[in-house]
């Protein structure tokens, strides 16, 4: 049957593609019903070649997204082009078909966001996507519903401002085969609301084969959109790499996405959108179906009007409701509920946030390096050997000096204060100690430091509790007996004031914060009210409450 194609190609793509690739053209309707069931098996194409938009566009600094990815955590093997491996393969998504559809530039942008979810792994992002939303949006919102395809530049700029849902939520507008007007109907509110959560960071776009080959390396997709001809056709459903491009302009544009190349094949890898068969036989790269080669001779060929743009991730900065140090492992429990238990738990580690099992509202360390989180039933576990094992119950907030005294918060009002504060005893007991609060953090010497409900910070003697001067909304008291605290005071945008205590009273230090945590040095970490995490540096001996904050998010 393969060997036939060029035949049935020469024969039907003009008629198919007299005036662009419309669905279910009127021409057609002039034609034999056997001629009809044959165009019905031909795939549907769509791309509109904006090359005004495409040569205005940003286009790619390379050292700049290099940044980007270090800074969050990604330096997966960021190299210039001098010293490119010879091949790259991207964790590209399942294989879609747009059918006889004009939907390939929104399917190639779903294939791109899908591949860097799996890249990226994003927090509480999973695939696959819809890869109908893009165009939905484009023709029912943006106005293209009079169009029958899109312009390549919509369908990634789409995907920066509005993302791409779950396709659980959005699995098919409708019919693909016909002129239906599904297409023209806004998606559901919560369609779009889901989108909103995978989106990518930004779009740039790239001009020359050694862009693309840095943009995969750095684990970035590439769309492109290019012109039509048969001989890309003959070449996907022959299975060969595309690598000549012949005289059959079929008079519209196609887009796909860019997914690796090979350097003994002298051709990138591309993910199409017709499905993995043809007339039951594979279609594509013989290794992976639906897959194509497309040669780098190619990007020489001005009749294609090549167009190339790569998508960065939107990487989600995680904003915490608590932050705490465990021997020299920074934790943090999140800001959304989960389920089963309260917040995400994470980890810092390698520049970015790993989520572990559980789920939990506060938590300590211990000096030797072991978490323990409090959940929302008021239940204190340990973690030991990445199990969270039950150790107490009847809290809200839980502490642990750098001496091993731990202290906590309990779950019973006791006056207008918060609720009453105890005090662990090595035989596994709790005891009851006067004053009441909401927050506690204990200090090297076993002492704990409590925030009442009222934002007023108090510590304890050993037998009452003393008032400090000022209100508070979190605290952190570092090994060495440094003591940091949060104010309830806005400084701008990024949260309150970041205050050091002096032995007497809070000193104002540069910076603003909503959560703070020390490490064994005694250095500070905050984290703003967007979720950017900082380390503090002394900036001095001269000024011992100058810090230097530096971005780690």
């Amino acid at each position: 049957m393969k060997k036939n194609l060029t035949t049935l190609l020469t024969g039907i793509l003009l008629i198919l593609f007299a005036d662009s690739c419309r669905k279910g053209q009127t021409p057609l309707e002039t034609q034999t019903n056997q001629t009809k069931n044959q165009v019905s098996k031909m795939p549907g194409f769509g791309a509109i070649l904006d090359r005004k938009a495409y040569l205005n566009a940003p286009k790619a600094d390379f050292n700049q997204i290099k940044s980007l990815l270090s800074k969050n955590g990604f330096a997966k093997d960021l190299k210039l082009d001098a010293t490119l491996p010879s091949s790259v393969y991207l964790n590209y998504p399942v294989v879609m078909n747009q059918g006889t559809s004009n939907t390939c530039v929104s399917f190639a942008t779903d294939a791109m966001i899908e591949t860097l979810n799996n890249e990226f792994p994003g927090i509480n992002v999973s695939n696959p996507r819809s890869p109908w939303f893009i165009y939905q949006m484009d023709h029912s919102f943006y106005g293209g519903c009079g169009n029958p395809g899109m312009h390549t530049y919509n369908g990634i700029n789409i995907a920066k401002i509005k993302g791409i849902p779950s396709y659980t939520l959005d699995p098919d507008p409708g019919d693909t085969g016909d002129n239906s007007d599904d297409f023209c109907h806004l998606p559901a509110t919560s369609v779009i609301n889901d989108a909103a959560t995978n989106k990518i960071g930004n779009f740039y776009s790239l001009s020359t084969i050694s862009d693309i080959k840095i943009a995969l390396s750095y684990h970035l997709p590439v769309v492109m959109g290019f012109k039509a001809f048969s001989s890309f056709l003959t070449a996907f459903y022959n299975g060969t790499t595309y690598s000549a491009v012949g005289t059959d302009d079929l008079g519209t544009g196609h887009e796909v996405c860019i997914v690796g190349y090979d350097d003994a094949k002298q051709a990138f890898l591309v993910q199409n959108s017709y499905g993995t068969t043809y007339n039951n036989n594979p279609a594509g790269d013989p290794d992976r179906p639906g897959m194509m080669w497309f040669g780098y001779n190619l990007f020489s060929e001005p009749s294609l009007q090549i167009e190339l743009y790569v998508g960065t991730p939107n990487i989600p900065v995680l904003t915490v409701s608590d932050l705490a140090f465990a021997g020299n492992t920074l934790y943090a429990i999140g800001a959304t509920n989960v389920g089963n238990g309260g917040n995400a738990i994470y980890q810092w580690g390698n520049n970015a946030w790993a989520r572990l099992n559980g789920a939990g509202i506060a938590i300590t360390g211990t000096p030797s390096g072991t978490p323990w989180v409090v959940n929302n039933e008021g239940k204190l576990f340990q973690y030991v050997s990445n199990i969270w094992q039950l150790v107490s119950m009847g809290l809200t907030d839980v502490s642990i000096g750098a001496n091993g005294a731990m202290y906590g918060i309990g779950d019973t009002s006791t006056d207008i204060g918060g609720y009453g504060i105890y005090g662990y005893a090595s035989n596994g007991t709790w005891t009851k100690i006067q004053g009441a609060a909401v927050k506690i953090k204990v200090d090297p010497t076993g002492r704990p430091w409590v925030i009442n409900a009222q934002n007023y910070v108090f510590k304890y003697n050993g037998t009452v509790f003393q008032s400090l001067p000022g209100r508070i909304t979190d605290l952190a008291i570092g090994a060495n007996g440094s003591v940091f605290a949060i104010g309830n005071n806005t400084i701008n945008t990024d949260g309150y004031g970041i205050y050091k205590w002096s032995g007497s009273d809070w000193i104002l230090i540069y910076g603003a914060a909503v959560h703070i945590a020390v490490d064994k040095t005694g250095n500070p970490w905050v984290v703003n009210s967007v979720g950017h995490l900082y380390s503090g540096t002394a900036g001095g001996v001269n000024n011992p409450y100058n810090y230097i904050w530096t971005q780690l998010n």
